[in-house]
């Protein structure tokens, strides 16, 4: 946005001066995928962040704590305002974006935190079952049945019957 402001500095002249406004903050404010209880769903995510005044350089870390960089510790990355990783662990966790600036004049670095909650990658329940459950017949008396595996469960009971839920 920019802002037109009038000044007269001296009598009967007036000056021109066009002043930039809203292009640049002095700090990491907005992130996009916004951060809160909304979990990411993918491990790959593209991380963006509006431009900080008088910055010349960023560094992005990720880790499970505030401040961790298990995850990605990118180095530094120039003048851009975007992150794109493929490492986000899809474990019902939180994880946390910590983006780094670096001031032209001073040569400080500064930081802002976001913290982002994750999916579980997985399935709650079985979904896929072999054979098929429906209308076709099973053929033969030997049978082996599959299913997908359910997370964070170790063991399994099955039962057949002739009606649902029967174990005769």
């Amino acid at each position: 946005m920019r802002t037109k402001i009038f000044f007269a500095g001296v009598i009967g002249a007036a000056c021109l001066f066009t002043v930039s406004t809203g292009i640049a903050h002095a700090q990491v404010t907005t992130v996009t995928p916004t951060p809160g209880p909304t979990p990411l769903t993918s491990s790959m995510q593209t991380f963006t962040w509006n431009a900080v005044l008088n910055t010349v350089d960023y560094w992005v870390y990720l880790g499970t704590t505030q401040g961790g960089k298990e995850i990605v510790s990118t180095g530094q990355i120039g003048n851009v305002t975007t992150y794109t990783t493929t490492q986000i662990p899809l474990t019902g966790g939180v994880v946390w974006l910590r983006v780094w600036y670096k001031d032209a004049t001073t040569g400080t670095w500064q930081f802002n935190d976001f913290s982002y909650t994750t999916s579980v990658s997985g399935a709650t329940t079985v979904t896929t079952i072999t054979p098929t459950p429906g209308p076709t017949p099973l053929t033969s008396s030997m049978q082996t049945f599959t299913w997908n595996a359910v997370l964070n469960t170790v063991d399994y009971w099955v039962y057949l019957g002739t009606t649902q839920g029967g174990k005769e």
